[in-house]
């Protein structure tokens, strides 16, 4: 692994993407007629602590279509942005996109690599997983019907939840969540979206010269401040890795649920959905993999474009047999 050094002008220009994109994501919910719209029908309530204390990382949003009564199926949705930016507030599309189409979501921050690298993300993940199964009724939401989803690096967390509600974990964190699925059942569905699914060797994309230099620097940040070290036993850092797990794995102690991945094929890091495709082919149970072109990474969040909408209507259409 190459060294876990930042340095302070890769730290500005992550200061950079981050209030860039988190500026579209504002802008695009204020000025868009489909934001708007999106937004009309759904009522949202913020700032829920899914863990104790008052850190703004350990809090998620809950969407609900204003339109349907009853309980509902809940989605837990992990935000992108390179396991080290963005929020669930830049993330509004994906809360009010699927509680549009009848889910309660439960949309979550956690804590950011430039507070605590992994497993720190991973923890929270799985407290928010737990959080929603012990307490989803009071949201009219039914844990049984539980679908995870995430784009990006949220990808990668929803792969790792998965794991521990499939694969009896030896983490002593990881045992809450399989006892949690023993008493709700695995995940009904899950969406790993556009991931970045392994973080142990950036060097698969570092070597790639068709990716320009600015995005290998970028991958290699990203997988620097998230997993500074990767050596040892692998198992010690297997959930950073959902991906080689998925490669390798013996067959699950449980179940897998569906797993549908979406990418653009002007994605960069499109080789580890490829490689996902390949790997569900090990298992058994209804899986697939959906390609668009020309999309690039998380082209799904711009619901105002077409190739957008044709990846929502295609994971609604996933979920329609599933939940």
């Amino acid at each position: 692994m190459t060294s876990p050094h930042i340095t302070s002008r890769q730290k500005m220009v992550t200061q950079v993407i981050s209030a860039s994109l988190t500026s579209l994501s504002y802008g695009g919910k204020a000025l868009s007629n489909i934001s708007r719209r999106w937004m009309d029908d759904v009522e949202v309530l913020t700032d829920i602590p899914y863990k104790d204390g008052f850190e703004r990382q350990h809090k998620l949003d809950v969407y609900r279509p204003k339109r349907q009564q009853g309980v509902l199926p809940a989605l837990l949705y992990i935000h992108g942005g390179g396991f080290g930016l963005l929020s669930k507030e830049t993330h509004w599309m994906f809360g009010a996109g699927f509680a549009r189409q009848g889910y309660v979501v439960f949309s979550i921050n956690y804590t950011l690599s430039g507070t605590a690298p992994f497993p720190a993300a991973v923890k929270d993940s799985f407290a928010a997983y737990q959080w929603v199964t012990e307490r989803a009724h009071h949201y009219d939401a039914d844990p049984t019907r539980m679908v995870i989803s995430g784009e990006s690096a949220g990808a990668n967390l929803s792969l790792s939840v998965m794991m521990a509600t499939c694969w009896e974990r030896p983490e002593d964190w990881a045992k809450p969540v399989w006892d949690a699925a023993g008493r709700v059942g695995v995940p009904k569905a899950v969406l790993p979206a556009c991931g970045m699914l392994q973080v142990s060797n950036p060097e698969r994309y570092l070597e790639m010269e068709k990716i320009p230099s600015w995005m290998r620097d970028r991958i290699a940040v990203v997988c620097r401040r998230y997993l500074p070290d990767a050596s040892g036993d692998p198992v010690a850092y297997e959930l950073a890795d959902p991906l080689r797990f998925m490669e390798e794995a013996p067959p699950p102690d449980r179940p897998l649920p569906g797993i549908y991945a979406v990418c653009g094929t002007r994605d960069v890091i499109k080789d580890d959905t490829r490689r996902l495709e390949v790997a569900l082919r090990r298992f058994e149970g209804s899986h697939g993999v959906e390609w668009y072109p020309d999309g690039i990474h998380a082209f799904h969040a711009f619901i105002w474009q077409e190739n957008a909408r044709k990846a929502w209507l295609d994971q609604l259409e996933f979920l329609k047999t599933r939940v």
